[in-house]
């Protein structure tokens, strides 16, 4: 009665291990009854008391099957048969981040009479590399993309840590409203409006993109217009209506040059340089930021994008969002940001 008990005894696993334990039994058994046609396994909410990583650790390996875990005759697979459906409730980002990309079902209330809905992913037309990026983007971003009531599509970490904060100082919370702001990481985000859009999830959402203006039609136009292809909006159909109107009016928003210059532009100039002098390295950059600090009609587009990009956007926009207050902010966001809290 006296004796120690080793550490890694399992009375002294806690709640999260002994779920998992016994959920393994369950697919132990389920393995061994080849009889039935067809057996559904029903999980609620399994991350319960377990750590995150362990979370994906497992259910990265429980949801994808792979050859080796077919029922074979003589050899008991890892994981359910094939003829078993499993059915999983989750609130967990970590395991929907590492789920099948055609298994998600979303289910929200309906609009108007109380009830419940529900919107798949199985149906969503997607090409393999807009696949493959969606499912590294959910694994990396953990998911949260799935639990949000609205969401705000950004290219960068610029944006990423500036938006929630001119969302706060314009009296938006995004956390309240349940809005996710996700970076795609570039321009391409084609693969992720099919994903939440009326065609997939239909999640209300909104895309803040560069203009990228150059010679002629600007690359952030050529960007809408595309979207608004994939949206069912094709541009031959405007009527002569301004792209940009049409754009808004789906949700597409775009500034008039790069984010950096339409924060300049709008009145954060001061916070701007300043920010620029703390953190830049070249003596002639800081001296060039003073110099548009009290002279900001002096600005050079190309020089001020070239001394932030040495700094590299995300640290700057990080340092620029602790800073700004105010109501100051470009109009494309302002206009974004009524739009999408309008739909949550």
């Amino acid at each position: 009665a006296d004796a120690v008990i080793p550490p890694d005894d399992i009375r002294f696993s806690g709640l999260g291990y002994a779920n998992l334990l016994y959920m393994a039994t369950v697919v132990v058994e389920l393995a061994k009854a080849r009889e039935a046609d067809l057996t559904l396994f029903l999980v609620e909410e399994p991350e319960a008391h377990l750590h995150p990583h362990l979370q994906r650790l497992v259910y990265r390996d429980f949801l994808h099957r792979r050859e080796h875990q077919e029922a074979t005759a003589g050899n008991a697979p890892a994981a359910p048969t094939a003829s078993t459906t499993i059915l999983l409730t989750t609130h967990s980002p970590h395991i929907a981040s590492v789920s099948p990309l055609d298994s998600f079902v979303l289910l929200r209330k309906a609009a108007g009479n109380g009830g419940t809905e529900g919107v798949s992913t199985a149906n969503i037309a997607l090409d393999d590399a807009e696949r493959r990026d969606l499912e590294r983007y959910l694994d990396v971003t953990r998911g949260e993309i799935l639990f949000a009531k609205a969401v705000i599509l950004v290219e960068g970490d610029a944006e990423l840590y500036l938006v929630p904060a001119l969302a706060r100082l314009g009296g938006f919370d995004l956390d309240a409203l349940g809005i996710s702001v996700c970076a795609v990481g570039g321009t391409n985000f084609a693969p992720y409006v099919k994903f939440v859009g009326p065609i997939g999830l239909d999640i209300p959402f909104v895309v803040l993109t560069d203009s990228d203006p150059g010679s002629g039609e600007s690359l952030g136009e050529k960007r809408v217009a595309s979207l608004l292809e994939i949206m069912g909006q094709p541009t031959a159909g405007i009527g002569g209506k301004p792209l940009r109107t049409v754009a808004s009016a789906a949700g597409l928003f775009l500034n008039d040059n790069t984010l950096e210059v339409d924060l300049f532009k709008c009145g954060l100039h001061l916070s701007m340089c300043r920010t620029l002098t703390e953190l830049t390295e070249s003596k002639v950059a800081r001296a060039r930021a003073e110099g548009w600090s009290k002279a900001p009609a002096t600005l050079e587009v190309p020089t001020f994008l070239s001394d932030i990009t040495a700094i590299g956007k995300g640290r700057f926009a990080q340092r620029l969002a602790s800073r700004i207050s105010g109501k100051l902010c470009p109009a494309y966001i302002k206009e974004a940001l009524a739009y999408v809290s309008a739909r949550c």
